[in-house]
């Protein structure tokens, strides 16, 4: 009988959540890289087990080699919902990360998953209590324009007018078609200025941010990062409210 010893470095994790609950997915997902490697583990999270930037640490177990800088490469992953309920979308995590035990609760540690936001698709999964939005998204109109085109990709952010804070977020599928769920909208809050004391409904506005020159799938990431500068355009005020659907065209 003779034993075999296996080593392996593990040099990362990513966790897919709901881009609506914060929820981690449990179902599979396909997870792919040029430079890199992963295995998904029990509790469901893609361990980053091999990358190219740090093939000469990877078996260097004995007389360990010095890595790279922290974070100084940027490895690159396109995930896709083979059961179609959520989008394609690239995602980026840089390496190496922090592996000393006392920042073991930093995001940027190697002891904590990155987490990366799945979007539902036009047909991906929905709550009671949700507010939702259905919305075809359409450049703005040029003189002469057909109005026939629709944008894909793009980052959908729903913008609460009383505060401008960011409630909720959804991306267009290659049609342009795209599903918002916005979760924890009360039933009934309390109105502010001379309206009523109560009130049923939020007033937002939604941002189309959208990368024309982008090629494959889309980095809502790096979209919500430069969206001072691919902003496409903001819609009319909506309301929403707890269970309605809105469907509309932006």
């Amino acid at each position: 009988m003779t034993t075999e010893s296996i080593e392996r470095r593990i040099l990362g994790a990513l966790r897919f959540v709901d881009a609506v609950t914060g929820q981690r997915l449990d179902e599979p997902l396909v997870v792919q890289s040029d430079t890199a490697a992963t295995l998904r583990n029990r509790p469901g999270d893609y361990v980053i087990i091999a990358a190219n930037v740090l093939n000469a640490q990877a078996d260097a177990f004995d007389v360990p080699t010095i890595p790279p800088a922290l974070a100084s490469t940027d490895i690159a992953f396109t995930v896709s919902d083979p059961a179609r309920r959520y989008l394609d979308r690239q995602a980026t995590v840089s390496l190496p990360r922090d592996a000393d035990p006392l920042n073991a609760t930093d995001p940027e540690s190697l002891f904590m998953p990155a987490e990366v936001r799945m979007y539902p698709s036009p047909a991906g999964p929905t709550w009671p209590g949700w507010a939702l939005i259905r919305a075809t998204v359409k450049p703005a109109p040029q003189l002469g324009d057909t109005g026939k085109e629709r944008i894909a990709n793009a980052l959908l952010r729903v913008v609460r007018v009383s505060d401008d804070a960011l409630i909720g977020s959804g991306m267009s599928d290659a049609r342009g078609e795209a599903l918002v769920g916005v979760a924890g909208i009360p039933i009934t809050s309390f109105g502010s200025g001379n309206g009523p004391v109560l009130e049923t409904t939020v007033d937002v506005v939604i941002e189309v941010i959208a990368d024309p020159n982008a090629t494959g799938a889309p980095d809502p990431d790096d979209l919500e990062t430069n969206r001072a500068t691919l902003l496409v355009k903001t819609s009319p005020q909506l309301e929403l409210a707890s269970g309605r659907v809105v469907d509309l065209i932006v």
